[in-house]
């Protein structure tokens, strides 16, 4: 990210990121038409293969998070409480960071016996859906809610966090 003036940002990692994720919508889109198309898609393991995509994209999304992060001084605590909110309290943002934690560490847990990052992860997730029947899904829909059902739809939240970031950053140093 590039701030040339307090109004105008040049962002590449947004640039970057969207790339990726209009891929993976496309396999997204295309695994919904053959989830359609059949009359037991979640035996076949359809849906499967969709969380494996949405959660490529949640850790995407961390990545620009961290990228975002990387010149400023604001500590990760505080980033992550910067943006909007909601309804349950929490920012969209830790939302998205959470998501990408479950994705990576959650087939963790169990076999390692493992308490830190799941625990914190797994609340925050119950928080905002039910964590058993396809948890990135339901954290994508909640948190695109109106808008196409696609990991596309959340570069919007992303921007306007990276905006409160930046706005943040200056008034605090």
């Amino acid at each position: 990210m590039l701030l040339l003036s307090k109004d105008e940002i040049i962002d590449l990692k947004i640039d970057e990121l969207s790339d990726l994720l209009i891929l993976l919508d496309s396999k997204l889109e295309y695994l919904i038409d053959q989830a359609n198309a059949q009359l037991d898609a979640d035996s076949s393991g359809i849906f499967d293969r969709a969380e494996y995509f949405i959660g490529v994209g949640f850790v995407a999304m961390q990545q620009y998070i961290a990228d975002t992060m990387q010149y400023s001084t604001v500590r990760k605590s505080e980033a992550l409480n910067l943006g909007s909110v909601t309804s349950q309290g929490v920012t969209h943002i830790s939302v998205i960071n959470s998501a990408a934690n479950w994705w990576k560490h959650e087939s963790e847990w169990e076999w390692y016996g493992e308490s830190g990052i799941g625990n914190k992860t797994y609340f925050s997730i119950c928080n905002i859906v039910d964590p058993i029947n396809y948890p990135l899904s339901n954290v994508l829909a909640f948190l695109v809610a109106e808008k196409t059902f696609c990991l596309s739809s959340a570069i919007p939240i992303l921007e306007q966090w990276r905006d409160h970031l930046v706005i943040y950053t200056q008034e605090h140093t």
